[in-house]
C-alpha cells in the first residue's frame, strides 16, 4: 500500500560524483526507488540486487543502506560495509565518505576510514574535502517535500518559505543545502535548478548580515533524510548538504517574529 501524499519521499535519482557507473537500462533501480518510497523494503532490495548485477553503483549503495537501516531481514553490519566498498570500487565516491564515518564512529579502523576520506576529497567531493580542510563537519545524514508549490496569477510558480516550513512537524529533518545574502539569488538558484515545490528558504539575521538560507524536503525520520540526501543531483550536493531537523528552522523563524 502507498503512503498518503503528504508522507511520499520523491527521491532524486541522478549522479552524486563523478565516475559512478549506471546500467544503461536503469529500470530496475528505477522499481526499486518506488518500492523504498512504498515502504516494500523486500522488492526494493530484489530490484537493486538486479540493478547491481549489471552494475549499477547507485543501486550497491543503496542495497547497503538497507542492511545499515536494518530495513530488510538479512540485514547486517557486515553486508552495509562489503556493498559500500562495491558501491566504491564502482565509482561512486560518496560510498567512500559514507563509510569512512560509519567506520570513524565505530572506532579501530581509522587509518582505513581517514584513506577513504582522502579518496573522496581527491575526487572532488565536498564533504570529505571541508573535513581534510579543517572546516566544521555535519553529521551525515538527499529529501524531498511533502508538498507542490502554488501557482501565483501571473503564472509563475511561487516559492516555499516560512509559511510552508511552519507547517511541518518539529520533529522532522530536512536537508539544509545553501546560503545566499540576496533573495534574488536564492529565487533564482531555486529556478534554474528546477526546485520549485521541491524546496524552500527562510530569511536568518546573522552577525554577517541576513541570509537566505535553502532547506530540500520535510522528512519524518532521518534515515529517510539520510537517503534522500545520497541520491540527490551532483549540482545539489557540492557545498556539503547537511541534516537538521525542522524544529530548528523553525525555531530560528519564530525568534525573528
Amino acid at each position: 500500500m502507498r503512503h498518503s501524499f503528504s508522507q511520499a519521499i520523491i527521491i532524486l535519482s541522478t549522479l552524486i560524483a563523478c565516475g559512478a557507473v549506471f546500467a544503461n537500462d536503469d529500470t530496475d533501480y528505477k522499481n526499486g526507488l518506488s518500492a523504498y518510497i512504498d515502504g516494500d523494503y523486500a522488492n526494493a532490495y530484489q530490484s537493486w540486487l538486479k540493478a547491481a548485477e549489471a552494475k549499477d553503483s547507485r543501486a550497491m549503495f543503496n542495497i547497503g543502506l538497507l542492511h545499515e537501516q536494518k530495513r530488510i531481514p538479512q540485514a547486517s553490519s557486515e553486508s552495509a560495509d562489503n556493498w559500500f566498498v562495491q558501491a566504491s570500487n564502482h565509482g561512486y565516491v560518496a560510498a567512500d565518505y559514507h563509510l569512512a564515518m560509519r567506520w570513524l564512529a565505530q572506532g579501530g579502523r581509522d587509518e582505513e576510514a581517514n584513506a577513504r576520506i582522502e579518496k573522496a576529497a581527491n575526487a572532488g567531493y565536498a564533504p570529505a574535502q571541508r573535513r581534510l580542510s579543517g572546516r566544521k563537519q555535519y553529521a551525515v545524514t538527499e529529501p524531498m517535500p511533502e508538498a507542490t508549490a502554488t501557482v501565483s496569477q501571473n503564472g509563475k510558480s511561487a516559492y516555499l518559505t516560512e509559511s510552508w516550513i511552519e507547517t511541518k512537524p518539529a520533529s522532522n529533518w530536512t536537508i539544509q543545502i545553501l546560503a545566499f545574502k540576496d533573495r534574488v539569488k536564492v529565487e533564482s538558484f531555486i529556478d534554474e535548478h528546477d526546485l520549485q515545490g521541491k524546496a524552500a528558504y527562510f530569511a536568518e539575521q546573522t552577525a554577517a548580515g541576513i541570509l537566505f538560507k535553502l532547506i530540500y524536503g520535510s522528512y519524518n525520520t532521518k534515515d529517510k533524510a539520510e537517503f534522500a540526501r545520497q541520491n540527490l543531483s551532483k549540482n545539489l550536493t557540492e557545498n556539503g548538504p547537511w541534516l537538521r531537523p525542522i524544529g530548528s528552522v523553525q525555531a530560528v523563524i519564530r525568534a525573528q517574529k
